[in-house]
């Protein structure tokens, strides 16, 4: 859990109910928010939730999914969307099945995870760039792992933004872009290598 807001970073466990009952990125994405659903697209305690299933970073086919989950700005509903690249492989290479950020920050900020190192950067430099340009100055610090990026839409308030995964993918389900613009994320950097252990292969 990272709250923007005062930089805190906590890891935890995830508790056995979770894992039972909400199967998948999009289930555990629905456990955390579920408590706050309601709370208005820009309030800073509304999370916004990366999640990752229990097959991703294991060997099964199209298992490298990540799900991205908060309150939709467009319609005000739940909203989540599906993508793909290599974000949800490196959270769980890294050691997490999610990712929950509240809080708002005081400028455009990015958070930087290194297996189970995790920490907060200043983005000013990447505000208003277009987001080829931006993805190009980020890989040229992180050459590995996967990079989530926010563009000009979710600087500028448009309620279906979307969230770039590793230049070609796309979270582009519910506006989930502007959720990252009201808190003043502009990019989610995660590197992992660590394994995922299957019980039975």
């Amino acid at each position: 859990r990272v709250d923007l807001g005062t930089g805190a970073c906590e890891i935890f466990p995830l508790p056995d109910e979770a894992r039972l009952e909400f199967l998948g990125g999009r289930g555990l994405g629905a456990y955390f928010l579920r408590d706050y659903a309601t709370l208005p697209c820009d309030h800073p305690d509304l999370p916004l939730i990366f999640a990752a299933g229990p097959l991703t970073g294991t060997a099964a086919p199209a298992s490298s999914r990540c799900h991205v989950v908060s309150r939709s700005p467009l319609t005000g509903a739940v909203g989540d969307a599906s993508v793909g690249g290599r974000l949800g492989l490196e959270l769980k290479h890294a050691g997490y099945d999610a990712l929950v950020i509240t809080g708002q920050a005081h400028n455009l900020c990015g958070i930087e995870i290194d297996d189970g190192q995790t920490r907060l950067t200043d983005a000013s430099a990447l505000g208003g760039l277009p987001t080829p340009e931006a993805f190009t100055r980020l890989r040229a610090h992180r050459r590995t792992g996967s990079i989530a990026l926010t563009g000009a839409a979710a600087e500028n308030g448009c309620r279906f933004a979307s969230i770039m995964v590793d230049t070609y993918h796309m979270a582009a389900r519910c506006g989930l872009g502007l959720v990252a613009g009201h808190k003043r994320l502009k990019y989610l950097a995660i590197r992992g290598s660590g394994s995922v252990q299957v019980a039975e292969p």
